[in-house]
Order: C-alpha cells, then structure tokens, then sequence
C-alpha cells in the first residue's frame, strides 16, 4: 500500500513531497515519509531528483487503477525517467553530489523481478532485497548503482537517455536497418526516439505513422522521409516498395490489440515486427496468424532493456552530442502541476510531446 502521513506527534520525517495517486484520473501531492538508505542493500544511493519527465506508458495507470503494484501505487506513482543528485551512497561507485541517471526503485524492481535475459543472480539478485519503494515523481527517492550513470550534469534533455536507452534495446533486437525501408507506426515520444535512431542507422526510407498531425510534422524532424496517418500508410508504404511492404516495422504504440496486425499488413513477406507497445492484456484474442504465418514474418519483442549496457550508452550519445532530443520536449510543469501535467498527456492537448517535471520550479 501507499506509505500513511506520519501521526501527530510521530519521529517520521515527512518533510519529502511526492505525487500521490487517488483515485482515476487524480494525483495530489503529499508530505511523504524520507526515504532512507537503512533499509536498502549495498549498491543503494539516495537521490533527490531534479527533473523528471512523464513517459506514454505512465498514462493508463494515471487513467484507471491497475492491479496493486509496487510499480505504480506507491508515492512518486509510476514515474520513472528522472535525474537528480546523489543525497547518500552505499556505492562506492557514486558518492554525494554526483549528477546521475538513477532509475527509482519502482522501475528497478519491476524489471528484475522479471528476470529478463541478461539477469544474472550473483549481480542482480540485489535487487530483489527490500528496499524503499519510490517512483520518479517525488522529491527523494531510492536508486542502486546498477541502474544508475553518472552525468556531466542534470538537464532536461538528459532525461531523454531513459527513453532512448530502451529504443537502442529495441535497435539491437531487430538488427540493421541499413538501406531497409522501416515503418514506425506511432509518433509519441518514443516513437519518434524510434524514427530518429532508424534515421541516424541509415534506413533508406522511414516512414512515421500518427493520426496527430503535430505528430507527423514532428517526426519529419526527427528523420522521416515520409509521413502517413494510419488509414493512409498502407499506401504510403506500398508505393515506396513497388508494393513489397516495409522490410522492418516498428509497433510503438501498445494498449490495445490491433496495431500488431497493422503493423503485420505493412510489413513484406520475410520482413520483421518488432513489438515495442506495452500490452494491457496478457492474451490477443485477434492475432491474424495465418496473415503472420504466411507472409513468414519475423515477430520480436523488446522490453526491460540492460541496465549496465543501454542506458550509459544512450547517455553517452546524449552528452556527446550524437543524439539531438531537438524537438522532443515540449512542456515544463512543477511538481505541483503534476496532476495537471498528466491531464495534458493523457488527452494529447497543447501540442504536447514530452512533458517534463522540474522539481526546483515553484
């Protein structure tokens, strides 16, 4: 359950605010209890967060209550793009003042205990040891070094390292798209981390897929030789291939059971779909085998990226330069406009792309 305000006269230091979930659709900000490093495993760090930013999957748990889980309904709620600095260190990695990446616990524990692929028990079992449970939108918050980077210094654009630090997973996983026609269907914020990294791996065409037209321009930006809405990509993309489909597409939408399908109609036979949308139901009553069977399309999914390999790397194109987050964040709310700021993601109002927290902001 949530962590209860301290009772009068208590020693509990509730002097830490952080976002709260209510009920649908209502987040209050509260006086919450300090985190503390006491209870955490060595590796722990301690830090007080100076940005944080919403990601698309945050919003259907802002939208409806979800099963009970560590990952949404504790303080902080469900963020988990965030940078700040280091309060207090178990780590002998990272000490106070040092600027970093620090995924919070909420994040931290809900990708390990998945046990993902690159799991290995004598590193990450760590993890998996009681420990505070936060999520970003909170003033201070539990990390671990495993999931932390350290940064030349906490900025806005920085935050996007989270982000796309799944994308390069997702990059990884489908493999080279050098001179391929790639197909992203859907241009939210990860989409369009999508588009630009298909770009910068020199896809010969990339074409971005969104019924918003804010979008669509957005993702020219980002590298897109061409733009469609979903009712036209069909023929988008077959003109573009003489009619063979897109050798690769990208499924960056998620939250419902029939963009695979759309994206298995664009792709070529022998192409690939890789899934990057995160699912709300364990089965998909409609998958069109026979049409993924018979055009022998590769199906990959990609989720909970490395912790050690992909967010220093997405850091490090971040800093230097390599990867331009122009474009991508669009808005700046402080932690009291927090249930604001999900209004405005979650109904797509203002032109919004990436809606960033700034905890110093009054």
């Amino acid at each position: 359950g949530k962590l209860a305000l301290a009772p009068e006269g208590s020693s509990i230091d509730c002097s830490c605010f952080a976002a709260r979930f209510v009920s649908n659709r209502k987040l209050s900000v509260v006086n919450s209890p300090v985190p503390s490093l006491a209870q955490c495993p060595p590796g722990s760090i301690l830090v007080q967060t100076r940005y944080a930013s919403l990601c698309g999957s945050d919003l259907p748990y802002f939208r409806a209550a979800r099963k009970a889980s560590s990952y949404w309904d504790r303080d902080g709620f469900a963020g988990h793009e965030v940078v700040g600095i280091v309060l207090e260190s178990k780590s002998d990695k990272f000490k106070p003042g040092d600027h970093v990446l620090a995924l919070p616990s909420n994040y931290l524990k809900a990708h390990t205990s998945a046990k993902p692929e690159w799991y290995r028990e004598e590193i990450h079992g760590v993890l998996l040891e009681s420990m505070p449970v936060r999520g970003a939108f909170s003033e201070v918050y539990t990390s671990h070094e495993i999931y932390a980077s350290k940064l030349k210094e906490c900025t806005p654009e920085v935050l996007c390292a989270q982000g796309l630090g799944t994308i390069l997973k997702l990059a990884r996983r489908t493999g080279s798209v050098l001179g391929k026609t790639v197909a992203v269907l859907g241009q939210g914020q990860n989409g369009l981390l999508a588009t630009r990294l298909m770009a910068q791996c020199c896809a010969k065409d990339v074409i971005g897929i969104d019924p918003i037209p804010l979008r669509r321009e957005k993702a020219k930006l980002c590298g897109a030789t061409a733009v469609a809405t979903p009712e036209e990509a069909l023929d988008v993309v077959m003109k573009l291939t003489d009619g063979l489909g897109a050798d690769v597409v990208l499924e960056m939408v998620g939250h419902n059971q029939t963009t695979v399908n759309d994206c298995m109609g664009l792709c070529k036979h022998g192409g690939i779909v890789s899934c990057f949308g995160v699912p709300d139901d364990q089965e998909y009553q409609n998958f069109a085998f026979g049409l993924f069977f018979r055009k022998n399309i590769t199906l990959i999914a990609s989720v909970f990226p490395d912790p050690q390999k992909d967010f220093p790397h997405a850091v490090k194109l971040i800093e230097e330069g390599r990867f331009s987050t122009e474009g991508l964040l669009s808005h700046t709310l402080s932690l009291s406009q927090v249930n604001h700021a999900f209004e405005i993601a979650s109904e797509y109002q203002d032109g919004v792309v990436k809606l960033v927290i700034d905890f110093a902001k009054e």
